[in-house]
């Protein structure tokens, strides 16, 4: 465990910084206009120190909170937790306005307020804002789960976290991502969207972020292993896991390869269903990857690669992930042809702990 702790180190995770962020998001507004009638200010609403003068009738109208507050009161102290004066002002324009440029970073305090105001036309417009592609990237995404996390907003960075394609790997040399909690990790994890050129990705992601805090992490490893696609992944490589200093125990290994080879030689699949097993995992093609050709000649990813390429896409910065493709016929650098003739494991006798993922429990030296 020291010298995997020693190995992983080597990559001095970066903090997420979202440099393509764009600062202001079109949100269409409901366009009531103000005319003579709708400008009628008959109640005052205190929220703080601030008093807003309002058009009771179309705080009503629009708000299940209001209409559910018959009052003939001309002032009106509100007290919502969470809800800050310059918010409620914005939903207020709102109301008026056909198009509203706002801050990326007040989304979530709209959203959070609309739903406690009981305003469904804005929350709904919020929500396709945060569905947008064109105004809302991965990596906003990405910045707007961790927001969320800590706002405790679960159905807010479950939509995000279902949004991260091709930056998966950018995120993970990041750390936020290493801060991630263990179901956050799990979910992203098990994702089919995540952009890798091979499963053996998901592996080295899983040890990154248990050997950030081992002690407290190493406990959830059978959890994460179970999110593995372990039919995308060659027995030879199974084998070798094995080996860095009991990472994955023995017995869970030859579970999960007789399964495996089970799953994949089923007399009822067909070769057209083995071929979407292939592509549940969203395959994706970098020209930085350094072991892209190592993948396509079906030889194993170490260790060391995988953490070198993570140190490339740290400097290359955050732009990056627009230039990772996503491969069209959506299979990823894996020997389908050796793995569909795996018919038997049989594990080969080793001397040492040596393994060719280059991680040996004798030595610090790492090689790619």
């Amino acid at each position: 465990m020291a010298h995997l702790m020693k190995i992983f180190k080597t990559v001095p995770l970066s903090t997420f910084i979202n440099a393509d962020q764009i600062e202001f998001v079109p949100i269409k507004g409901l366009g009531l206009g103000r005319s003579v009638d709708e400008n009628i200010e008959d109640v005052a609403v205190n929220i703080g120190d601030k008093v807003f003068k309002c058009n009771l009738s179309l705080l009503r109208e629009h708000s299940m909170y209001f209409s559910k507050h018959e009052t003939s009161d001309v002032v009106l102290n509100l007290y919502i937790a969470n809800l800050s004066a310059d918010t409620f002002e914005t939903i207020y324009e709102w109301i008026f306005q056909d198009m509203m440029q706002l801050k990326r970073t007040d989304l979530l305090d709209l959203l959070v307020a609309s739903r406690q105001l009981g305003i469904d036309k804005l929350t709904a417009r919020i929500w396709e804002c945060l569905t947008n592609t064109t105004y809302f990237n991965e990596l906003d995404a990405f910045q707007c789960l961790i927001e969320a996390r800590r706002r405790n907003l679960s159905v807010v960075s479950t939509l995000m976290m279902a949004r991260l394609q091709k930056s998966f790997l950018i995120l993970v040399g990041t750390c936020e991502f290493g801060d991630l909690s263990f179901p956050d990790v799990e979910t992203l994890l098990s994702s089919n969207r995540i952009g890798i050129h091979t499963e053996q990705e998901v592996i080295y992601a899983a040890m990154l972020w248990i050997y950030r805090d081992p002690e407290t992490r190493l406990p959830y490893l059978d959890k994460l292993l179970c999110v593995v696609r372990f039919e995308l992944l060659s027995v030879r490589f199974l084998e070798q896991l094995e080996l860095i200093n009991n990472f994955v125990p023995e017995q869970v290994v030859h579970e999960r390869i007789l399964l495996s080879i089970c799953h994949r030689n089923s007399k009822d699949m067909s070769v057209q269903r083995f071929k979407n097993i292939m592509g549940e995992r969203c395959w994706v093609k970098d020209d930085l990857c350094p072991y892209v050709s190592k993948l396509k000649n079906h030889e194993l990813l170490t260790i060391a690669a995988f953490l070198d390429y993570l140190k490339v896409l740290q400097s290359s910065g955050c732009h990056q992930w627009r230039e990772i493709q996503i491969l069209s016929n959506n299979i990823g650098y894996v020997d389908k042809e050796k793995l569909q003739h795996e018919k038997s494991y049989v594990r080969p006798h080793t001397e040492t702990a040596d393994t060719d993922l280059n991680c040996d429990s004798t030595s610090d030296a790492v090689t790619c």
